[in-house]
């Protein structure tokens, strides 16, 4: 169970739960992410980097390539 759905267990069971914040991740689609645009940058023909712009907070995810110009990992997203 998610820490947002155990706080609301706790809150409809009774518990005290005064100062949890409760978060749920919505899909790329939801009303909340409206308009966003994104940038693709690249190092040579690989791509690097991908900025999504929400409204007016920017948020980037990083993708490495191996000595093979093979893709290793792409990071999750964070703060640009």
């Amino acid at each position: 169970m998610s820490d947002g759905k155990l706080v609301l267990a706790k809150l409809l069971a009774g518990s005290n739960v005064i100062g949890k914040t409760i978060a749920e991740e919505t899909a790329p689609t939801d009303s909340s992410k409206n308009n966003p645009s994104l940038v693709l940058a690249y190092t040579g023909s690989n791509l690097t980097t991908i900025t999504k712009t929400i409204g007016s907070t920017a948020y980037a995810k990083t993708l490495t390539y191996d000595v093979d110009d093979n893709l290793e990992t792409v990071s999750g997203w964070s703060a640009a």
